[in-house]
């Protein structure tokens, strides 16, 4: 099965990472992605722009983030634990799904910190250790929330907390890490990864397991994108390497990867451990995320694979990020790290194409996806006349 075309950086590499370092980005030095930088703006890094503590303090010792956001612990003390939010499909609501390693569990968290309880994995997994909760956004698999435990058994789980084993792994030696294409660039496909042969597979509604693409390393981090700025790309993330590997719907079932970013030259010292995509807004606009393991660092890649910002730093063990689109938690950055749960969010949500001013340029973005059906700005699920209405009150508001 042949995939249609990569985005065009990842076969460009070479002198894109040229001109990352002769832009200064392996310095620190930051550009916007989309978009010039106004002038007068401070063109540093998020991290030397400011940082702000939990608590709204000026500057953090230990977690902190960009001045342009705010951060929040929503609950902690959880121990090992891997965590998704909830598709709003099918029964499940929006609410933030984790799983509790120590008690094998699955726990519900809502916007207020509220922990409640939903389900036990002990039928699934008598043993222990499942993780990397993922949801079926698209509804190929029936819209359930999928697990896996550490060896080789997938399960799902339905919306009442019923849970039953989806596919046996046998091809998969260690699992790296599983997600779900949520945009539909790649039909709604979950995809799995293997840490010990570095092999990306998808896994079929029935069960089935087809290797997509090799030379994928640890595999410890996947993010699919449907931008027309990343181009509709899945990124995997390997640790041994620092390096942050593309594949693209034109890709040769079984051949390797390409190469999007060395990260020893974009983001010196940066060790992948999770990623996510921002499609557009504050986060950044056609903007992979990567989170760092060894300082819980969250970087901003642009579509040439520079590293142009810093969202934050500090989140110790991290082990997700992932931004809501829709429901409870719209517009907001979720981050799993050392048994904690934090949100991130920004302080100005007008800001749609992510270069931290408000412009023109932001409403011209937002009407680009508004006329595409992809500008839900109140997280209902769709994008309809109420967020034109709510997307104008805030872009006349402006910044603070």
């Amino acid at each position: 099965m042949r995939y249609h075309d990569l985005h065009p950086v990842a076969k460009v590499f070479g002198a894109l990472t040229a001109l990352c370092i002769a832009a200064g980005t392996s310095q620190g030095q930051s550009t916007s992605a989309v978009h010039t930088t106004p002038p007068g703006t401070d063109r540093r890094p998020h991290n030397e722009q400011g940082r702000v503590a939990p608590d709204g303090g000026a500057k953090a010792p230990s977690v902190y983030v960009a001045k342009d956001f705010s951060l929040r612990l929503l609950t902690g003390g959880l121990g090992p634990c891997q965590s998704s939010i909830g598709s709003g499909r099918d029964g499940f609501d929006t609410q933030l799904y984790i799983v509790r390693q120590a008690d094998n569990s699955v726990v519900k968290l809502d916007p207020s910190g509220r922990t409640t309880a939903f389900t036990d994995l002990s039928a699934v997994a008598p043993q222990g250790g499942c993780t990397w909760p993922s949801f079926d956004f698209v509804g190929r698999y029936g819209g359930s929330m999928y697990i896996q435990d550490p060896s080789v058994r997938t399960s799902n789980v339905s919306p009442t907390g019923s849970a039953a084993v989806f596919t046996i792994n046998e091809a998969v030696e260690s699992v790296g890490t599983m997600e779900f294409d949520r945009s539909g660039a790649f039909e709604g496909s979950l995809f799995l990864t293997d840490s010990a042969s570095g092999t990306l597979y998808t896994v079929e509604p029935s069960g089935q397991m087809r290797p997509i693409a090799i030379g994928t390393g640890t595999g410890r981090g996947v993010a699919v994108s449907a931008s027309p700025i990343l181009g509709d790309s899945i990124f995997i993330a390997d640790s041994a390497t620092r390096t942050i590997l593309a594949v693209g719907p034109d890709h040769i079932e079984g051949e390797p990867a390409e190469l999007f970013s060395s990260l020893a030259s974009t983001a010196p010292g940066l060790v992948p451990v999770a990623l996510d995509v921002s499609k557009h807004g504050p986060f950044g606009r056609g903007v992979l995320l990567v989170a760092d393991s060894t300082t819980g660092r969250i970087v901003q890649l642009d579509a040439s694979g520079c590293r142009i910002g810093e969202i934050g730093g500090g989140f110790r063990d991290i082990v997700s990020v992932e931004i809501a689109w829709t429901g409870v938690f719209a517009g907001k950055m979720i981050i799993t790290a050392g048994g904690n749960i934090y949100v991130v969010e920004p302080k100005c949500r007008a800001d749609w194409s992510g270069d931290h001013t408000v412009t023109p340029t932001d409403l011209s973005d937002f009407m680009t996806d508004f006329s595409a059906g992809d500008a839900d700005f109140d997280g209902n699920g769709w994008t309809d006349s109420d967020d034109l209405t709510g997307y104008f009150a805030a872009y006349s508001a402006g910044c603070p």
